[in-house]
């Protein structure tokens, strides 16, 4: 159920469906149900409402980042919300995600969920190839240092290197040091592909 204007929402799922919404309103190719098409016309004209959205949900990252427990429930709820924020909104989660696996002495396993899901989501422009580059060198030195027996944390990884890959193929990343990141992320994905295989895009390496 789409809400009135200035209406309170019932989740952070319905604030990214409305966001969302406004979002596919800007290509002209997109057609809409009647009760959306009904709620577009409306808030479009409203500035005041569309600010309130976005800024309903650059308020959902700030409580995440302030909250202490940042459990499967909380990442997946905020994580909802990638495609539809803006790229300073999108990079201020990014950078949350990363620092909290980046921080932990154990892997955390909640924030790499939610790290692969913002970069699948992410949307157009919103990655760059010093973003990418970085998440991945953390995502291989995690790899190279998760205890092969860690069947459960190499999938979660290896699935998370893959997507950051997929993210630089269609970046078009080039120039990533084969030496110092390619070759031991290759030998390691290698070494414990009994357990899973990935397929992984052809990167460009120097």
């Amino acid at each position: 159920m789409l809400p009135e204007a200035d209406e309170r929402l019932n989740s952070t799922s319905q604030l990214a469906y409305c966001l969302g919404l406004l979002k596919a309103a800007q290509s002209p190719d997109i057609t809409f149900e009647s009760t959306a098409l009904k709620w577009l016309k409306t808030i479009k004209k409203d500035t005041d409402e569309k600010d309130r959205l976005h800024t309903m949900a650059s308020d959902v990252i700030r409580a995440f980042k302030r909250n202490e427990i940042k459990d499967s429930k909380a990442i997946a709820e905020v994580a909802c919300l990638a495609p539809v924020l803006s790229k300073d909104a999108f990079h201020d989660l990014l950078r949350e995600l990363y620092s909290g696996i980046d921080s932990s002495g154990l892997l955390n396993t909640h924030h790499l969920e939610g790290l692969a899901q913002l970069i699948q989501s992410a949307d157009h422009g919103h990655l760059n190839a010093d973003d990418l580059v970085k998440i991945l060198g953390l995502l291989s030195t995690r790899l190279i240092d998760t205890h092969q027996q860690s069947s459960q944390h190499m999938y979660q990884l290896t699935m998370a290197v893959s997507h950051v890959l997929d993210a630089m193929a269609d970046t078009n990343v080039t120039d990533l040091d084969r030496e110092k990141l390619h070759e031991p992320l290759s030998s390691t994905i290698l070494k414990k592909v009994g357990v899973f295989k990935v397929a992984v895009p052809k990167a460009k390496w120097r």
